[in-house]
């Protein structure tokens, strides 16, 4: 029953298109979340999860086009469409906001390396974890970075 709950979050927010159906997603997920944390089932927790950080993720994309745009400011009566929204517009403040745009910062591939590093551990995702895990991502080095730390390089280029 538990998967079946999120996995139907989880077509509801492939089939999301708008910030209004990714939040009303975000709440089922975190209302799936709950559930399957008080049934003490893991895998349903770790699904309920993956799905309320990846809605949060669509919403923010969703969103921050009109937030970046912001008004004209050539008319402080001129009437708001969908282009001069605000922050307050979608129930966001500044640092609920800034959160969002750091949890966006994070590849699709490490959110994914995250989730699959917590299965193998057993332990509980969250998305400070996941954060965490951002900032604790290996250095990427070249080839020349490596052949630069050897001495001498015995490479053939």
């Amino acid at each position: 029953m538990s998967l079946a709950l999120t996995a139907n979050t989880n077509n509801a927010l492939a089939q999301a298109t708008t910030p209004a159906q990714t939040m009303e997603v975000e709440a089922m997920a975190a209302a799936a979340y709950a559930w399957a944390k008080e049934r003490r089932d893991y895998d349903a927790l770790v699904l309920a999860e993956h799905v309320y950080i990846m809605a949060r993720r669509k919403t923010t994309e969703l969103i921050e086009p009109y937030i970046a745009r912001g008004g004209s400011g050539s008319n402080q009566h001129e009437s708001k469409g969908n282009e001069y929204m605000t922050l307050a517009d979608y129930g966001f403040t500044k640092m609920q906001w800034y959160r969002r745009v750091r949890e966006l910062e994070v590849p699709p591939e490490r959110v994914d390396e995250y989730f699959d590093e917590c299965i193998a551990k057993g332990w509980e995702p969250s998305l400070f974890g996941m954060l965490k895990y951002k900032q604790d991502a290996p250095p990427a080095v070249t080839h020349e970075d490596w052949c630069a730390s050897l001495k001498p390089c015995d490479c053939k280029p």
